[in-house]
């Protein structure tokens, strides 16, 4: 029973009690039924026979409504393959009928043409073509582009279960994560020397690499992707969209499951390029005068317009006696009505027919431009500036809160902000000792809670990782002034069969003579630096 009872690791006394009277309880109940084997009946042979022939029965009948099932199943997969061989016949029939724009013979396209003129990119060795990864290949290509301003199909997913909305992109080899939703996730941020390029083989700038699980509808699938400043928050690449197996229906703008077992919506927002206004009555212009009429917004059903957007000319109207059209900031609404201002500069009136072309839409965004002021600041760092402004001038007070907003992200706003050192790793030379095993030291009952507490924590923190490595060291509980307890490792074993660095101090005297003619002095420190200065990989399995 103690054995029992020490294994459901009970949190306080009251639990441990509560656990052997439940044991207790239930050792009697065996005991008792344990004790009356002598009164079970037995059953005769007569009724064993009956019994027998009842379970062959109803496993006959399971078997006849199996077999009933595999034949439906048959007949409705030869039916699906007769259909699909009458659709081939038909696209097949339907191609033999096109005529190619470029030789002017039928059977085939103009983008299939075998007489095709290949430009100089066309006859680069396909065999080395990059394949999807981050990890595996140097070299990554992503259709990105500034001038469809977020414009695409986007779908709904959840990037370790934080949600987001992502563009999706089968010509991005990668899958990548906007820096500001980076942010958001708490990950941690891998460096490579991989080099990303844009469609117009321009070489797009990086900041890493992380690994995340994307949960894509029904889908969950582990991928690396690349950490870059973009608009969007995310982009689905090849990569995430062939580990997670859908169909992309851009018709229906849906994602399909390769079982047909359940769909995904997609969103189609903005558009490559600008909206057509036209007028939406016939007006009559006088000369040298303007007036403000109301336009209509040529978008398809599927189309999201922009918020806000930008009026401007077409170029029909800068290059013909057309009225101008005035440049100016309108706010859309569902109705795709917005007010329109023409000019006209002749001598004579002029007629603007319904449906006609007079201007076109741009998306715009509303840009916050940063105002250096302490307001902005967070709540530390407004008391690190008012700390060290009590006797400056506004104006050095000011260039004091402009340098810390500058150099904001060096400062940790919480415990989970950490951070990592990356100019240094730390290595333990141990020479040829062997591995050290300690055994797990006794624990008291009240302080199990707080091990397990602050191991959940570290390993939220993305601190520490499991680990099976042949060292272990054991765990100590160290009591602090405020009485609450400091997590620690004892590594006195570890440290006794390490090498100890040689080197040498730098003068204070010396330092002092460097601080001559300065009057301003800062310190900067890790937060947790025992945490911060990143481990070797070949070294992480001594400290585990």
């Amino acid at each position: 029973m103690r054995i029992r009872i020490k294994q459901a690791r009970p949190k306080d006394l009251n639990d441990a009690i509560r656990h052997a009277v439940e044991l207790e309880a239930f050792l009697r109940a065996e005991d008792k039924t344990g004790s009356k084997g002598y009164q079970r009946q037995v059953t005769s042979e007569a009724n064993e026979s009956d019994d027998m022939k009842r379970l062959i029965e109803k496993l006959q009948s399971s078997v006849e409504t199996m077999g009933k099932e595999i034949q439906q199943l048959k007949t409705a997969t030869s039916q699906a393959k007769g259909n699909q061989g009458q659709q081939f016949q038909r696209r097949r029939k339907k191609l033999e009928d096109l005529e190619c724009y470029n030789c002017h013979e039928k059977g085939h396209v103009k983008k299939k043409c075998p007489k095709a003129i290949k430009g100089p990119n066309e006859h680069k060795d396909e065999s080395k073509a990059p394949t999807p990864g981050v990890g595996s290949n140097k070299h990554a290509s992503a259709s990105l582009g500034n001038c469809s301003g977020g414009a695409g199909i986007y779908v709904d997913v959840l990037i370790n279960g934080v949600p987001g909305k992502f563009l999706v992109d089968s010509g991005s080899t990668v899958t990548i994560i906007s820096r500001e939703h980076f942010d958001q996730l708490n990950l941690v941020l891998h460096d490579t020397d991989m080099k990303v390029f844009t469609a117009d083989e321009k070489e797009m700038p990086i900041d890493g690499f992380t690994e995340v699980t994307i949960t894509l509808g029904q889908k969950q699938v582990k991928i690396q992707a690349v950490v870059s400043s973009i608009l969007a928050q995310g982009i689905l690449g090849l990569d995430a969209l062939k580990e997670c197996g859908y169909l992309l229906d851009i018709s229906d703008a849906r994602f399909i499951a390769k079982d047909m077992s359940h769909t995904l919506p997609l969103t189609f927002e903005g558009r490559v390029g600008c909206f057509r206004i036209t007028s939406c009555q016939t007006v009559s212009i006088p000369p040298r005068s303007e007036m403000v009429i109301q336009g209509k917004i040529d978008n398809q059903p599927n189309e999201i317009l922009p918020l806000v957007g930008i009026i401007e000319s077409s170029v029909k109207s800068l290059t013909s006696s057309r009225p101008l059209t005035a440049r100016v900031l309108v706010a859309t609404d569902d109705t795709g009505i917005i007010p329109v201002r023409l000019l006209n500069l002749e001598d004579t009136s002029k007629v603007v027919y319904k449906d006609t072309d007079i201007g076109q839409l741009e998306s715009a965004e509303e840009v916050q431009v940063p105002q250096c002021q302490g307001e902005i600041l967070d709540e530390e760092l407004e008391k690190l500036a008012s700390e060290s402004s009590r006797n400056l001038t506004q104006d050095e007070q000011s260039q004091v809160k402009n340098f810390l907003y500058k150099h904001r992200a060096m400062f940790a706003k919480s415990n989970k902000e950490l951070g990592k050192a990356t100019l240094v790793k730390h290595k333990i030379d141990t020479g040829t000792s062997r591995p050290i095993k300690q055994p797990l030291r006794r624990v008291p009952v009240h302080l199990t809670s707080e091990i397990d507490r602050n191991i959940d924590e570290m390993l939220e923190y993305n601190i520490i990782e499991p680990s099976t490595s042949p060292w272990a060291s054991a765990v100590v509980l160290a009591k602090k002034k405020d009485n609450t307890f400091r997590f620690c490792v004892d590594y006195r074993r570890l440290n006794a069969c390490t090498g100890k660095d040689a080197y040498p101090l730098p003068r204070i005297d010396e330092a002092l003579d460097h601080m001559k003619g300065f009057s301003w002095f800062s310190t900067l420190d890790l937060i947790s630096g025992y945490w911060q200065v990143e481990l070797d990989p070949k070294h992480q399995t001594k400290l585990r």
